[in-house]
């Protein structure tokens, strides 16, 4: 693994943050914005939104944040709520304005600067490292799931009840959350 996925960022505590932010505190709501900013901004842009577009997709989600944000189930999740809510946008965004080809830039320089360098095939490695943990029957159909295969196709290749993929799916993301690797991977992309 890369030395860049061993050191990773401390964040100051979410649910903190997001207690705080829904009780008025306006440095907590900028503290979130600070943090989860730059991702959210990169997500938009990956879906091929413009920068306007991806500019209006961001600040979509942080106001589905701000009218949810006490209603929030599991504040310590607010960085994949919001990945979630941005890439729901940027796909509303994409239906409102086509598909067309966008004609401006939509990374602002410098955005990517802080980003570390890791290529696919590492990222594809740690994965596969990980997803070797689980039971071979888990283990393939995680691997569906990544080829977004559906459920019926998934059950009938596998030969397992298609209301046995969904809780098997959430234990198997369970159990990926706890891999340290995956975890360093995934703050380093952050």
């Amino acid at each position: 693994m890369s030395a860049t996925l061993l050191h990773h960022r401390r964040r100051p505590d979410a649910v903190s943050l997001v207690t705080a932010a829904a009780s008025g505190d306006e440095a907590a709501w900028n503290d979130i914005v600070a943090s989860f900013g730059p991702k959210l901004h990169r997500i938009a842009c990956r879906s091929g939104l413009s920068g306007h577009e991806a500019q209006d997709a961001v600040q979509e989600t942080w106001l589905a944040l701000l009218r949810n944000l006490t209603a929030l189930r599991d504040p310590d999740a607010v960085g994949g709520w919001l990945a979630t809510t941005v890439r729901r946008e940027s796909f509303r965004q994409h239906r409102r304005f086509g598909r067309e080809t966008p004609e401006e830039s939509c990374t602002p320089s410098g955005i990517h600067d802080d980003l570390p360098e890791i290529s696919a095939a590492e990222c594809r490695a740690e994965l596969e490292r990980a997803l070797a943990w689980l039971s071979p029957l888990q283990r393939s159909m995680m691997t569906e799931l990544l080829a977004e295969t559906s459920y019926t196709e998934i059950a009938r290749r596998l030969d397992m009840p298609i209301g046995s993929i969904g809780p098997t799916r959430a234990r198997c993301f369970a159990r990926l959350r706890l891999d340290v690797g995956l975890r360093q991977l995934a703050e380093a992309l952050d």
